[in-house]
């Protein structure tokens, strides 16, 4: 091979060496532009807690009611969330849940006079047809404070409406409570204020004999839950 042959042969590789050189420095396949970097170390994420705390409380004992008189009970629920503004302005609800009507029986003659269906077992009571209910809410730092807080009152309202039925009670920020006191009476038809324990449920019909020596039982839940952030 002579030496022009071979001259040529190296010209083409070194042409095409720098070709491909041209190429990869336009596509920025072999250059970087200078740089460094840190770490921002020591950083912990965790979710809040946001926790209701029902004190002690009397159950609500509804047995002996007559007409024109209610009973009450009071308890203490308190927000015990994390003091963080995520968690601020939490509204409480409250649900009457698991409410069963108690018929007993038809044991007064004046029921059985116009109820027919007293002996059919339980379930078919008329208590929760009759009876009214309501919350009263009163400001209070503790559970102490429940015996002497004053109470806004609310309207009564037939106590079978409650039924998984969820009612606003107002907003918590974390550590506060607040006295709920859970009424029930059974109206007199009066429409006004009773003596004590009395029952005002304007425009509510009175109790009758269907109702006479029923009763209910029922749980009430208080629910918590995170209010759309101000910010």
């Amino acid at each position: 091979m002579s030496t022009m042959v071979k001259d040529n042969k190296k010209k083409l590789i070194a042409g095409a060496v720098a070709g491909v050189a041209a190429l990869a420095l336009i596509g920025g396949g072999t250059f970087a532009l200078w740089s460094d970097y840190d770490t921002f170390t020591g950083n912990s994420l965790a979710a809040g807690t946001l926790t209701i705390d029902i004190g002690q409380s009397v159950p609500l004992d509804m047995t002996g009611l007559a007409p024109g008189e209610n009973k009450d009970t009071a308890l203490f629920v308190a927000n015990r969330g994390d003091d963080t503004a995520a968690l601020q302005n939490a509204l409480l609800t409250t649900t009457v849940v698991n409410l069963v009507d108690i018929e007993d029986g038809c044991r007064a003659k004046s029921e059985a006079d116009i109820d027919p269906s007293c002996t059919a077992g339980p379930g078919n009571g008329e208590f929760t047809q009759q009876a009214y209910m309501q919350y009263r809410v009163g400001s209070a730092v503790s559970a102490d404070a429940c015996g002497s807080a004053t109470y806004t009152p609310r309207a009564w309202m037939v106590l079978n409406r409650y039924d998984d039925a969820a009612i606003p009670l107002g907003e918590l920020d974390p550590g506060q409570g607040i006295c709920i006191r859970v009424e029930v009476g059974l109206p007199s038809g009066q429409g006004s204020q009773t003596p004590p324990p009395g029952i005002d449920a304007p425009g509510a019909p009175a109790a009758t004999n269907l109702s006479q020596g029923d009763g209910a039982t029922f749980d009430v839940r208080f629910d918590l839950t995170q209010a759309t952030p101000t910010r």
